[in-house]
């Protein structure tokens, strides 16, 4: 379940952080590399994990995959203000430094936390996050109305 309606953008990836990005969906049950993705970006967004920069990735070593993610309006605005441009290039690199951070943080620090727009009793996707969360961490966090006072 979503909390808002998504929109799809197209990013350039490195092939090495799509891989990862699935492989965090299937071990978090998470719908798809979309979901694993937002959660990435809420994580770096709220200040969980913190990118060390957002400049200007020279990576030609890398194989780049070309990929559509579902994002919020809240997650593009931010993703948006952390680019050093408004084209393709620079929105991608700056997801590239959120996911390189998100790589490099502990799994329950991105994936272990529900980070809601809403609360939690008001957001039927965010209830059965909490439950999957709390199977495999045993614990959980939660982060209401995260995008307020962004």
């Amino acid at each position: 379940m979503s909390s808002g309606k998504k929109k799809t953008f197209n990013f350039r990836l490195p092939s090495a952080q799509v891989d990862w990005l699935k492989r965090m969906a299937e071990s978090h049950e998470l719908p798809d590399i979309s979901k694993a993705a937002r959660c990435c970006i809420n994580c770096a967004a709220l200040g969980d994990v913190s990118p060390e920069s957002f400049g200007a990735i020279h990576d030609d070593m890398e194989e780049m995959i070309e990929l559509d993610i579902d994002l919020g309006e809240e997650q593009i605005a931010w993703l948006m203000g952390k680019a050093s441009g408004e084209d393709k290039e620079e929105i991608s690199n700056a997801l590239i430094h959120v996911i390189t951070a998100s790589m490099s943080a502990d799994e329950q620090t991105v994936f272990g936390v529900v980070r809601c727009k809403l609360k939690i009793n008001e957001c039927e996707g965010a209830q059965e996050a909490v439950n999957r969360v709390e199977e495999k961490f045993g614990t959980v966090q939660v982060q209401e109305e995260v995008w307020k006072s962004k």
